[in-house]
């Protein structure tokens, strides 16, 4: 279980679960697509719903880091760190925000993205650029993202460990 797991149960265990918050976190595979493909029987944010009957939350923390100098690095090590890292961040947002988009149009608006970002998105650390890179785009998604559901009543924020 990844540290930002264990964090996110001990947070909800202590405080959000008196107050109903269901959450999923999923991890991309290292071909960026979600852990379980989204036409299998049952996504983990089905489970989740299954187990709790809805969505409020949901955290991505993709990344696959590559610690490298830019000139080293090969073209297939800068695709498979975007395909985890930045598609599969991408991939797994929209599984969330899908299910949080049915719940609003069914009269229950409302939910939270949160994207798990760094501090390299601020600040230039040699031999993890692209790594940085990955999250700052991210970072410009999950902007974009907040303007565009906020209609529903859905906030997608990015935290920066």
């Amino acid at each position: 279980m990844s540290p930002l797991t264990v964090f996110i149960r001990t947070l909800l265990k202590s405080s959000a679960i008196c107050l109903g918050v269901t959450f999923a976190v999923v991890q991309p595979s290292l071909d960026g697509r979600p852990s379980r493909p989204l036409t299998a029987k049952q996504s983990p944010a089905d489970a989740a719903i299954d187990a709790f009957g809805r969505l409020d939350i949901w955290v991505n923390n993709a990344a696959r880091p590559l610690v490298k100098p830019f000139l080293e690095t090969t073209e297939g090590e800068w695709h498979d760190l975007l395909a985890v890292s930045q598609h599969g961040a991408f991939y797994t947002l929209r599984e969330g925000a899908r299910l949080m988009i049915e719940r609003a149009q069914a009269g229950e608006p409302g939910g939270s993205l949160v994207f798990c970002g760094s501090l390299s998105m601020f600040q230039g650390i040699p031999g993890i650029y692209n790594y940085a890179a990955s999250k700052g785009a991210m970072g410009a998604v999950i902007r974009g993202i907040a303007v565009e559901l906020g209609k529903y009543g859905i906030r997608a924020n990015t935290v920066a460990p």
